[in-house]
């Protein structure tokens, strides 16, 4: 995230082979909102989404163990003020 240039870059390692670099950059007056998404269960997932005004969802946290509700939400609030979203 740059806030002098107002853009978000994010780069992903994808599925093995040639093209498994992923990079995406957005300007921030593309980000309409931030999603949380939390389900329970056996399998839990506690998961960011940046929702651009395209209705992409990009996900931003980490794949792995789910991270601690409060942790999850305090993330999702921060990232939403600085985006002024």
């Amino acid at each position: 995230y740059d806030k002098t240039k107002k853009e978000i870059q994010i780069f992903r390692l994808g599925f093995p082979g040639k093209s498994r670099e992923i990079y995406l950059k957005y300007i921030f007056k593309d980000i309409k909102s931030i999603r949380l998404s939390i389900s329970e269960g056996i399998n839990p997932k506690r998961e960011i989404y940046l929702c651009t005004k395209d209705q992409r969802q990009i996900p931003v946290t980490r794949v792995g163990e789910p991270l601690l509700l409060s942790k999850i939400e305090e993330e999702a609030v921060d990232l939403a003020n600085f985006l002024s979203v």
